[in-house]
């Protein structure tokens, strides 16, 4: 019985995600003027990601990246590892 009210009480346009394959909801606010009333959508992400150490090398041998769109010094291992990973925009 409280599993029938529990599934008649979820909402119709709620997608189920699969929370083993690293998936979680976002919600994206819609921009707006402050006294409009708040508009939300949700959006299922996947969560794909490599971790890297910031900090990997000899710190006085530095490279250039950008970070968010200025210079950054990072290690010269570090610039090389990025470089590897990062997708081919080519």
């Amino acid at each position: 019985m409280a599993e029938d009210r529990a599934a008649s009480t979820r909402d119709p346009w709620y997608e189920a995600f699969n929370a083993t394959a690293f998936q979680i909801w976002l919600v994206i606010i819609v921009p707006d003027g402050y006294a409009e009333e708040v508009s939300c959508h949700l959006e299922i992400a996947s969560l794909s990601y490599e971790a890297l150490s910031y900090v990997w090398g000899n710190l006085h041998e530095t490279k250039p990246i950008k970070l968010n769109g200025k210079p950054y010094e990072v290690t010269i291992n570090l610039e090389s590892a990025l470089r590897h990973l990062r997708l081919n925009g080519a």
